[in-house]
């Protein structure tokens, strides 16, 4: 916690531009958490499980975005201006690092998205480890799943 601290006081008193302080944060982030435990996928949208119907389930064929569902320039901003202590930071960007898979096409980045109900995910399925906003599902695990939870 002792880097993530130095790197929100550093961040929280230079001059660069907003997006510069934003990318330092992002990385002070998961380089505190781990990437096993970001972008989070918590959902679908339904277009994505109708692209998938359309190609039989192959994760492969239907290219997925991770979007999130707080705007991550909103979080950065807050954490930024606000006098929140290291801990409360940490916290506040974990819980609102979680994502939704959906088409490149439903990527708008403007809070819009949201979890349609029968959609959501049980997170505790092991499914969808941390990674980018590009990461597909791997066919063998998440592909089947998908399959089994929306192909019937």
């Amino acid at each position: 916690m002792n880097d993530f601290a130095k790197a929100i006081e550093f961040i929280r008193s230079t001059d660069y531009t907003m997006r510069g302080k934003q990318k330092i944060l992002e990385t002070a982030y998961v380089e505190e958490i781990d990437i096993k435990n970001s972008w989070r996928v918590i959902g679908f949208t339904r277009g994505y499980i109708d692209a998938l119907r359309e190609n039989d389930f192959d994760v492969t064929k239907v290219k997925t975005n991770r979007c999130h569902l707080y705007k991550r320039r909103d979080t950065a901003e807050h954490v930024i201006n606000s006098d929140i202590s290291a801990e409360e930071a940490l916290q506040y960007m974990k819980d609102r690092d979680i994502c939704i898979l959906a088409l490149p096409s439903e990527n708008k980045d403007d809070g819009s998205l949201r979890i349609e109900a029968g959609y959501e995910m049980n997170t505790s399925l092991g499914y969808f480890p941390g990674a980018q906003v590009t990461k597909p599902p791997r066919p063998k695990y998440e592909g089947v799943y998908l399959k089994e939870r929306f192909g019937g």
